[in-house]
């Protein structure tokens, strides 16, 4: 038995089914987010008092990804991983940004029909390790840090390309993913992360 074997039982002891990551990682990044997204509006109408106002504010974040493809950005927690095979979803999109003059006016100008909440600034991306920004889809976490990874030049060097609806996307790898949740854990990443961990070693295995 290999060590990637006995750490798959050890996860599946914990809990880890594995069975939907198999399934998860034989669609196609797209199709995983179609996927979320479905879940996600089924849970908006059945659950709409109980649950928190992120995840009641939630559209596709299919154009927003679009204008964000061409800058130099990294799309990093858990969509990261939902685009490459992690069951789960996420109400919020996660980016790590370029921390310069360039990156921050061509956010401002891709998210800038995106009603950004509060206004972006040069000031706010230049200065703020963590910002949060609602849009008119979705809520945007934008950083130029990746917990203990980097910065984005750190950081690019630990992702993938995925094709998500006619455009390319950096996303940072899962084993880089699993690093960062790790080092900044939010509230529920306790289920979350051992989904990274176990579909990170599927995916190496297939």
């Amino acid at each position: 038995m290999t060590m990637e074997t006995e750490r798959l039982a050890e996860l599946q002891e914990w809990g880890v089914d594995l069975a939907p990551i198999h399934l998860a990682l034989s669609w196609t990044p797209q199709h995983r987010l179609e996927i979320m997204e479905g879940i996600i509006q089924l849970g908006q109408s059945v659950r709409q008092q109980t649950r928190p106002y992120e995840a009641l504010h939630f559209a596709s974040p299919l154009p927003l990804l679009a204008a964000l493809a061409p800058l130099r950005v990294i799309l990093v927690g858990r969509l990261a991983g939902i685009l490459q095979g992690v069951p789960g979803v996420s109400y919020t999109l996660d980016v790590c940004y370029a921390h310069d003059d360039e990156t921050v006016h061509g956010l401002m100008q891709a998210l800038a029909s995106f009603t950004p909440q509060p206004a972006l600034t040069p000031d706010r991306l230049l200065h703020h390790t963590s910002l949060l920004v609602d849009t008119s889809l979705v809520v945007l976490r934008l950083s130029p840090l990746v917990p203990s990874i980097g910065a984005y030049a750190e950081a690019v060097r630990m992702t993938t390309s995925l094709a998500i609806g006619g455009v390319r996307l950096r996303v940072l790898r899962l084993p880089a993913l699993l690093t960062s949740l790790t080092a900044a854990p939010e509230a529920d990443d306790v289920f979350f992360v051992p989904l990274v961990e176990a579909t990170d070693i599927l995916q190496r295995a297939a």
